[in-house]
């Protein structure tokens, strides 16, 4: 809480099947990586070690979050085109995609030379043995490397994205997340050796960058007139901005409450509370995968037709409730077994209360992702993060006493009330931009088709 086309074929006014479509290739790309990480994590532990797994673990973590110093500008990017795209104003284009990446690759570039510098200070700071040091400073030099490679990866899959193109992102972005554990296995053979690894890693992202720019030279033949319009590097930056504050909402509010709990419960409680929230919070992959394939498509059409704009959201919220409603139930109820069988007898104890709580919440903060996509398809971004940042602050105002009496069940609950808050919030923002009254948005809801 994140594409629609030039081309006739997947012009804004397709329905909804094409949208649905579009989710599914969006799963794939993201659902996919995740079962080689459950087949590949146990071979990797056993031929590894604990230590340099967990080393591994950190620069899957670190590469995770480096598109976030691309400032938003890639989501930017994509909006400006899909909008681009809908109005027929192709001949900008280029001028906006290539402005755009030359920005990403300088951010990236300053990134790297940061990450270059603190290299030494981050290895010294991780305990590891003395023969591992070696390899960590090179690994996470290698890593820094990778910045500028992973921000320019996100600006191309960008540009496929405002043009639909969600089959040709799932066709490169599957192969490349496979590659991800699968890379790592693959050189186990010969050496165990983590500036090895890392190194396949970094060749990998090499190819996802030649991929992805060969596609969007195909999908959008005018990018081979290289041009720039350094002026509208403002206006993207302001949006990209926004974006980036909204999205760190979340990460932050996360570390808080992990802080909070081990400082007035128990470390065993972070552990209680944690593994309830990754198992509540992984239905998060459909309104991920829909949320992505929503805001291009969003943006299109409330430039050509803000009514199917409107009719679309209906349609994605109620058929996301439709598929979240059960399986938020199915959780609940099987909460307790499940943990026990999973995890054993002692998280289920501690953990089921907590699983049934934050349950609730995904299916809460699920609906509010997809109102979250129309206010920043519209051009408020600004919004979100102020809800964002209104959340947070509400959190950690209430947690302190909240934790304190009532424990990971009082954390859980206290994450839920706020979540709502800003759901609500958002929906609320959502009728003002439809300039819809309350009755009249919920008519909406039940007819639209």
């Amino acid at each position: 809480m994140s594409a629609v086309r030039a081309q006739a074929a997947t012009a804004p006014g397709a329905g909804g099947v094409t949208v649905a479509r579009n989710v599914v290739w969006n799963l794939l790309g993201q659902g996919t990586p995740l079962v080689a990480a459950v087949v590949c994590i146990p071979f990797l532990a056993r031929g590894l070690g604990s230590e340099r797994l967990g080393l591994l673990a950190l620069c899957w973590s670190v590469i995770g979050y480096f598109g976030i110093f691309d400032l938003g500008l890639g989501q930017a990017m994509t909006r400006s085109v899909a909008q681009k795209l809908a109005a027929e104003e192709h001949g900008t284009i280029s001028q906006t995609v290539w402005t755009t990446l030359a920005a990403m690759f300088a951010l990236g570039a300053i990134a790297m030379g940061a990450a270059l510098l603190a290299a030494p200070f981050v290895a010294g700071a991780i305990h590891v043995s003395a023969a591992l040091q070696p390899q960590a400073m090179t690994t996470f030099r290698l890593l820094a490397l990778s910045i500028p490679l992973v921000i320019v990866s996100v600006g191309l899959r960008g540009v496929l994205e405002a043009h639909q193109s969600f089959r040709t992102v799932s066709a490169i972005r599957t192969p490349l997340g496979i590659w991800t554990y699968a890379g790592p296995l693959l050189v186990l053979a010969f050496s165990r050796d983590l500036r090895v690894i890392v190194l396949a890693l970094l060749c990998g992202r090499v190819a996802g960058l030649v991929l992805y720019a060969f596609s969007a030279l195909r999908t959008s033949p005018r990018l081979r007139r290289v041009a720039f319009h350094w002026p509208s590097v403002g206006p993207l930056l302001r949006f990209g901005g926004w974006l980036t504050l909204d999205n760190l909402m979340d990460p932050i509010g996360g570390v808080l409450d992990r802080f909070l709990i081990g400082s007035l419960v128990s470390v065993a409680a972070v552990a209680y509370f944690s593994v309830a929230y990754q198992v509540a919070t992984a239905a998060w992959v459909l309104p991920v995968a829909l949320s992505g394939v929503l805001f291009p498509a969003f943006t299109a059409r409330l430039v050509r037709d803000p009514d199917s704009a409107r009719r679309l959201f209906a349609r994605a919220l109620r058929y996301l409730l439709l598929v979240m409603a059960p399986l938020t139930v199915a959780v609940i109820a099987l909460a307790g077994p499940g943990l026990r069988l999973w995890a054993g007898g002692d998280i289920a104890a501690h953990a089921t209360a907590v699983l049934q709580i934050l349950a609730v919440g995904t299916l809460v903060t699920s609906l509010g992702s997809v109102a979250d996509t129309f206010i920043q398809s519209a051009g408020r971004a600004d919004l979100s993060a102020k809800l964002g940042v209104a959340k947070v602050l509400l959190y950690v105002g209430l947690a302190w006493p909240v934790i304190g009496t009532y424990g990971i069940v009082g954390a859980a609950a206290l994450w839920v009330a706020t979540t709502a808050l800003e759901a609500l919030g958002m929906f609320a923002v959502v009728m003002r931009l439809q300039h819809a009254r309350v009755r009249d948005f919920a008519l909406t809801l039940v007819r639209s088709s």
